[in-house]
């Protein structure tokens, strides 16, 4: 019963990254992934299901107790699912299948109040150009004194969409300016139609305020927490992760949604995250036993060798190339 620190860093070189490869293969997302598929339309009955028993609660008490706890981290768990849409995860990187990824991805942003497009172009950009002050989208929030730090993800929502507008008006297709006016539009509609016919309360405890509460979460377990180790200068990503003893891992991964192993994603960004535990449980192991490195490295009967030694996994992430947008 320890707490023991996984270093990702000894897996982005050498043997160690041929070795790391080989286990990483055998999860990569290569087909249709219908446990995602299910798992984000259950996520998106339960958040309607939580909102229909949340209308039946009098108390304001007991509305904004269910809606800030089990209704946050259903759209948290939304968010996730947004997020393996985000890198293709779902319905192959193939062209026939970008309608298809985008209306999914759409489906599961949406009670995020995150403009689908506009996440996953700039997602994108974060994975390539990580830590880097100019390029990076997702700096800005981590820059600065801890209690502005701290500021900005409370008002997270606010300054995100800022970042995302200024995105969408600096591409030179306005067919990205137009998919954002468009979702914010819809968004306000929607909010209003339900605060209108459920009640405003409602619409503020079982959509509104958890969608907030989600954004704030996010930013700071998946931007501020990892990424935070040089604020102001771009300097290499310090690639490790906290493993805690059974039991209560398992309590993190789940109230993280997977968010948890968020540098094991940067190193392996077509990994389901249903598959984090496991490859950092072995992963874990390997680092332990580093003779393995070289055994791994060198066994030609790995089904994963030659991909393995051919490039890196952690390819430069780039939009589908169905789209012409650029990101970043």
């Amino acid at each position: 019963m320890r707490i023991r620190t996984l270093d990702l860093g000894q897996f982005e070189t050498g043997d160690g990254k041929i070795a790391a490869n080989r286990l990483a293969g055998k999860y990569m997302s290569r087909d249709i992934d219908w446990r995602t598929i299910w798992s984000g339309a259950a996520g998106f009955l339960a958040l309607m299901a939580v909102y229909a028993w949340g209308m039946t609660l009098e108390p304001i008490w007991q509305k904004a107790l269910l809606g800030l706890t089990v209704q946050t981290w259903i759209i948290l768990f939304c968010f996730n699912i947004s997020h393996e849409i985000a890198h293709d995860m779902v319905f192959k990187r193939r062209p026939d299948y970008r309608r298809l990824n985008t209306i999914f991805g759409y489906f599961m942003a949406t009670p995020t109040l995150t403009p689908y497009h506009s996440f996953r172009d700039t997602h994108l950009a974060h994975h390539r150009s990580v830590n880097d002050p100019m390029d990076d989208p997702n700096h800005w929030v981590v820059r600065g004194s801890l209690p502005y730090v701290v500021f900005k993800v409370v008002t997270i929502i606010v300054g995100d969409h800022l970042v995302l507008s200024r995105f969408v008006r600096e591409q030179a297709d306005r067919k990205h300016l137009r998919y954002y006016v468009g979702f914010l539009a819809a968004s306000f509609c929607a909010l209003a139609l339900l605060g209108v016919m459920t009640g405003w309360a409602n619409m503020l405890f079982f959509w509104l305020l958890p969608a907030c509460a989600n954004y704030a979460f996010v930013f700071a377990a998946v931007a501020v927490i990892p990424h935070r180790q040089s604020p102001d200068a771009p300097e290499p990503q310090v690639m490790k992760i906290v493993i805690l003893p059974p039991g209560l891992q398992e309590v993190s991964t789940m109230l993280h949604a997977s968010h948890n192993y968020h540098l094991l994603h940067h190193l392996y960004p077509r990994v389901p995250s249903y598959h984090y535990p496991t490859l950092a449980t072995e992963l874990l192991a390997l680092q332990e036993n580093p003779a393995r490195i070289e055994a791994l490295a060198q066994d030609r009967a790995n089904p994963f060798a030659a991909r393995a030694e051919q490039a890196p996994f952690r390819a430069p992430e780039t939009a589908p190339a169905a789209d012409t947008r650029a990101a970043g």
